[in-house]
Formats: structure tokens, C-alpha cells, sequence
């Protein structure tokens, strides 16, 4: 599961939207518990309604809410199914625990 908001929507053509000051944030469940797993965010993506990708040329992030690991770059691509990012250009990593949610 996932969501992407923004501070702005400008439709484009072809079922295509412009989102600025996107923050995209995918969830792990256990049960009925939601847990915010990783935040994605851009000043500025493309998010295509029928394949659900986002994407884009511009600087970007993506962090774990607990500050155990943050990724950063130029230009990327999110797909929703199969949850898969892709970050193009200049990729710097930050990893005090990993992407993967340490249970206990």
C-alpha cells in the first residue's frame, strides 16, 4: 500500500499529473497495524494514473521514519506494483539500521 500527496496537482496529458512538493510513503501492515515502512520525496514528480509510476528527473530522498537508513539522488522512478524505486544519478546512502523494518 502507498500514497502520494503533494502541495500541488496540475493534470498533464494523457492521464499523466504533475506533483509538487511530492512526498510518496509506502506501509508494512502486521494485521490490522499500519506502519509508514519508507517516504519518498521530490520537489517535483510525474505520477502516471494507469501504470501508477512516479518518476523524475530532480533531486530526491528516501528515508525510513526511524532514521535507520536515507538514500538520496538525482532523477528516479517508483513503481506501486511490484514496489520497486530506481534512483538514476549522483546516489548518496546514509544506513544506520537498513531499509527493512527491524521487528523485535
Amino acid at each position: 500500500m502507498s500514497l502520494l500527496t503533494g502541495d500541488k496537482a496540475v493534470p498533464q496529458k494523457n492521464g499523466i499529473i504533475l506533483v509538487e512538493g511530492a512526498r510518496l510513503e509506502t506501509y508494512n501492515y502486521r494485521g490490522a497495524e499500519k506502519k509508514v515502512d519508507l517516504i519518498i520525496e521530490a520537489q517535483t514528480c510525474l505520477f502516471e494514473l494507469r501504470s501508477r509510476v512516479a518518476s523524475s528527473a530532480g533531486p530526491m530522498k528516501a528515508y525510513r521514519p526511524d532514521g535507520g537508513a536515507m538514500i538520496e539522488g538525482d532523477g528516479f522512478l517508483w513503481r506501486h506494483k511490484p514496489s520497486v524505486l530506481v534512483i538514476s544519478n549522483n546516489v548518496r546512502t546514509v544506513m544506520n539500521q537498513g531499509f527493512s523494518i527491524n521487528e523485535k
